[in-house]
């Protein structure tokens, strides 16, 4: 995997302090509290990496950017998320990106608009009931941030090596 130094860039300046932010949002006691606020930093978030991980990407193509991450090299998303993609895009990244909320003209379940994002630690399901499980959507990021990270200080060793070494692989 090449080095995409806009992408290390990204994770070390703008990622990994909020990690720290969403770890303390998370263990607040009620299911509702930050919910939104940490989906909404999670979500953008993927897209971004998602756009530095293709090269011709477009910034207004969300879906694609999202789905790049999803499927990456380094992924750690299970397909739930590619069953989901739909729903995760229209639904509770659109919503809640340009309304704050849950899209309420949303045809899966209007009635849950308001309340379709939430802590749920008792489940390991994504979307449960029409419901964003930003606990499990955060414990997943983390793990795709780490994984991501670990991938490219390898190819930094091997570069650092190989260059020591006189190795030229272009």
């Amino acid at each position: 995997m090449p080095i995409n130094q806009d992408l290390i860039d990204y994770l070390e300046i703008h990622v990994q302090a909020p990690l720290g932010d969403l770890e303390q949002m998370n263990q607040i006691s009620g299911e509702f509290d930050c919910s939104i606020p940490m989906a909404m930093t999670i979500i953008s978030n993927i897209e971004l990496i998602g756009y530095f991980l293709n090269n011709d990407a477009k910034v207004n193509e969300s879906k694609n950017n999202i789905k790049r991450a999803i499927l990456s090299d380094s992924t750690i998303f299970n397909n739930e998320y590619l069953v989901n993609i739909d729903l995760l895009i229209n639904y509770f990244r659109h919503g809640m990106m340009h309304g704050f909320f849950p899209n309420l003209k949303s045809t899966y379940n209007p009635l849950l608009s308001r309340l379709g994002i939430k802590k749920i630690k008792t489940s390991q399901r994504l979307i449960e009931n029409d419901t964003l499980n930003v606990s499990r959507l955060f414990i997943d990021f983390k793990s795709f941030i780490n994984k991501l990270k670990q991938e490219y200080e390898i190819v930094r060793i091997v570069e650092y090596f190989e260059v020591s070494q006189g190795i030229n692989r272009s």
